[in-house]
């Protein structure tokens, strides 16, 4: 008998969102539950990181405060909390929940209504914000597995064959034996010290840029070192390199890229200067996906984020983006840095 999965936000998390929101978890959440995404430090209080990790692993129902305000919201205003997530694609997030809804229990009255809602809605943000308010009205919860997560992942790109075989995560993702391989010197260089100002280049330019490009496998290991050093510690992002592997799409089994290639750029100054170096980043419409995360300060106000989202997309709307914000005691107030780890 096949497996039927609650209608829980858990689900719609990581069938639909996860894949096409241009943030990372936390901010993701935030933007759906509270509608913003602009100014961690004012609600970083409001759902902790840890409790945000039991949401979306269905180790905890919602909330009901937030289930009451997700569903006394009109649905012309949850779409904005939609809206704000910059989804890229929202035919592929429809067709996504089309493929959701064969898996989840759910009555066949329901089923219908909205299959049919997804085909007659011109709007398609205000469609996706419907679904949500769905999901936060289930309690049902289902402690996922790792390999229930994986083929929830799955259906995000799963073929209808897959959905109907209802293919496990442990099907069609098989660990192969980890080897040994030499890094290069070249993304040895990214773990060496913090970044600093107290060089006279930064004075006169404005800040710092550095470029170095991602050997696969030789440099694996070390690039996941990178992201757990200057990244993954933060309590704001909620970032692991299985979020960098799946925007990247390197395969972890293998330690290899499916094609193409991965490049680190770190850039470091004051935000203006950080805004101009990401509108005019070499070879930027050559990105098929970039992970972007700002380093800030726990003490530095905090700044426009909207300001450096435009500045990476101007030309450049095509790239698959995943956006954080990791919060961190060096960075000198003022000044913030980008890393960016993007897949050409």
């Amino acid at each position: 008998m096949k497996l039927q999965y609650p209608f829980s936000f858990a689900v719609f998390y990581h069938c639909v969102i996860k894949h096409c929101s241009s943030f990372t978890q936390q901010l993701t959440v935030h933007a759906l539950f509270y509608g913003q995404i602009i100014n961690p430090n004012e609600f970083l209080n409001k759902i902790s990181d840890a409790t945000i990790s039991e949401y979306v692993k269905a180790k905890r129902p919602v909330r009901a405060e937030l289930v009451n305000k997700v569903c006394s919201t009109p649905l012309n205003e949850l779409r904005e909390n939609i809206e704000i997530l910059y989804i890229q694609d929202t035919a592929h997030a429809i067709e996504a929940i089309k493929r959701m809804l064969g898996i989840v229990k759910i009555s066949d009255k329901l089923k219908r209504e909205l299959l049919d809602e997804a085909d007659r809605e011109e709007d398609r943000t205000r469609y996706i914000a419907k679904i949500f308010q769905e999901s936060v009205k289930c309690y049902e919860l289902l402690n996922l597995s790792k390999e229930q997560i994986i083929f929830l992942d799955s259906v995000w790109n799963g073929t209808d064959q897959d959905i109907e075989n209802n293919i496990t995560g442990r099907e069609k993702h098989q660990m192969g034996d980890a080897l040994e391989y030499e890094e290069s010197d070249e993304i040895k260089r990214l773990l060496e010290e913090e970044p600093t100002d107290e060089n006279t280049d930064l004075f006169f330019s404005g800040g710092t840029i550095k470029y170095s490009s991602v050997s696969l496998p030789e440099d694996f290991d070390t690039l996941v070192r990178y992201i757990n050093q200057k990244i993954g510690k933060s309590l704001y992002t909620n970032l692991t390199f299985e979020d960098v592997a799946i925007i990247s799409e390197i395969d972890i089994s293998t330690k290899t890229i499916k094609r193409g290639g991965i490049g680190v750029i770190e850039i470091y100054g004051r935000i203006d200067f950080c805004i101009r170096m990401l509108s005019d980043l070499p070879d930027k419409e050559k990105m098929c996906s970039c992970l972007m995360v700002m380093i800030t300060g726990y003490k530095t106000s905090h700044p426009k984020v909207e300001e450096l989202l435009s500045a990476f997309w101007k030309n450049n709307s095509r790239t698959k983006l995943k956006f954080g914000i990791s919060l961190v005691e060096y960075c000198k107030e003022g000044m913030i840095q980008i890393i960016l780890v993007a897949k050409y």
